[in-house]
């Protein structure tokens, strides 16, 4: 991970204001999913579920960064699927696009290299739904990183 965004990941405030103060399972959000995010731990990653539909517009390409990341590292992982659903709808691209102005090339570059790396891991395993969910994302890191 990047050390910009892991200082990001690691801060009080961020979490803070990554969910909505009225978010039924922010609790959990603010201490599983936080921990699966920063330790990489796989069976808190299991939030991502629900927490990834949660996460505000402000917060959301840190945390996408990381499970892009994590993703590409345990293609296997429970949490890949979700990850693949929510970055393979138009609301959830639309919602990346209008954001993209806060992410560095650098940043963009590093998420389509591990977007790459998981679509072939997937697609080496037979997966190829969960594989050809992540076309878009990685179209998009395509056409941004450049």
């Amino acid at each position: 991970m990047q050390s910009e965004n892991n200082r990001w990941l690691m801060s009080d405030d961020f979490w803070n204001s990554a969910f909505d103060r009225n978010e039924v399972f922010r609790s959990e959000f603010l201490t599983e999913f936080r921990r699966g995010i920063v330790k990489g731990i796989e069976n808190d990653l299991a939030w991502t579920r629900l927490a990834i539909y949660g996460v505000k517009d402000i917060a959301l390409w840190p945390v996408l960064l990381r499970i892009t990341e994590l993703a590409a590292l345990t293609p296997r992982a429970e949490f890949v699927e979700s990850f693949a659903f929510f970055v393979s709808t138009e609301e959830s691209l639309s919602r990346l696009k209008s954001n993209l102005r806060d992410v560095s090339k650098s940043h963009l570059r590093a998420a389509l290299s591990d977007v790459t790396k998981l679509r072939l891991e997937l697609a080496a395993a037979a997966d190829n739904d969960l594989s050809e969910r992540l076309i878009s994302f990685q179209d998009l890191l395509t056409e941004s990183a450049q």
